[in-house]
């Protein structure tokens, strides 16, 4: 996008409260900004009250029916798209984007994501439980699989694995090579396989991609495509993401890698059922 403003927000911005859903005006001057600079890509299909009087919009992509956030100066003047940032280092776009798009996803995805085809791991008494959207060839799911390997093996966590082929050629062969092992425990061993023998320069997982006309698996791949189905219909872009419910009972979702205090605060938050 052209004429984006860079936003260095003062510190007096840090206490954030988000605002009732404002009433929807195309016609007004910030929107008109946003068709324009934006080559009328998107749908704007919500508005709310930024800090520093700053106008938010959700839009979603008319080509890819993925959403994002967008800001609007209260001058009228400038467009701007990524991270704002306050002071204190929060997050303000991602505040913005869990409470405008994550909280009516992670609802769906919360309530449909138990009739994918996923691999167990970890205890079932672990106190906290999550399910992990990964590609057998992302580099990010693979360091995501790293990361909560800790945690799991601490009996602090339990997760489900829900393969999707989405990423290369040879991504739907891979998931549903996993999906198509009938022990859990063999499950596991060829995930980790996956997992240990990722290699990083290639991107490429470890483990051989089945053959999609072999009659054998075509079960398999079709758990792949419903898996694959679930992922684009709730309009996640990219892998991993972390879906799971809190202990209140609150649906909530993390897309992208999740690491450090990010990530174990994403633990700490899991609730203990499914």
């Amino acid at each position: 996008m052209k004429n984006m403003l860079k936003l260095t927000l003062l510190a007096g911005l840090v206490s954030l409260s988000f605002s009732a859903q404002a009433k929807l005006n195309l016609d007004s001057p910030a929107a008109k900004l946003v068709t324009k600079l934006t080559y009328n890509q998107v749908t704007i299909t919500n508005e709310f009250k930024a800090a520093n009087g700053w106008q938010g919009f959700v839009v979603q992509t008319k080509k890819q029916n993925s959403q994002a956030i967008l800001f609007v100066d209260p001058a009228n003047k400038y467009l701007f798209a990524g991270a704002l940032i306050a002071a204190d280092g929060t997050n303000l776009t991602q505040q913005y984007t869990d409470e405008y798009i994550n909280k009516a996803i992670a609802k769906n995805a919360g309530q449909a994501i138990a009739k994918t085809h996923w691999i167990s791991e970890g205890s079932d008494s672990a106190p906290h439980k999550i399910y992990v959207l990964i590609d057998p060839n992302c580099i990010y799911c693979h360091m995501s699989f790293q990361s909560l390997a800790p945690f799991i093996a601490g009996n602090q966590l339990q997760v489900r694995w829900v393969s999707v082929g989405i990423i290369k050629s040879t991504s739907l062969g891979k998931a549903a090579h996993l999906l198509s092992i009938q022990s859990p425990k063999d499950q596991i061993a060829a995930l980790k396989q996956d997992e240990n023998d990722f290699n990083s320069s290639q991107e490429e997982g470890g483990i051989t991609a089945l053959d999609e006309s072999d009659p054998a698996y075509k079960m398999a791949f079709n758990q792949v495509v419903e898996n694959n189905t679930f992922f684009t219909q709730n309009q996640f872009i990219g892998t991993p993401v972390i879906i799971y419910t809190k202990a209140d009972g609150t649906p909530s979702i993390y897309a992208g890698l999740a690491q450090g205090k990010d990530l174990e605060a994403i633990v700490n938050a899991a609730g203990s059922s499914w």
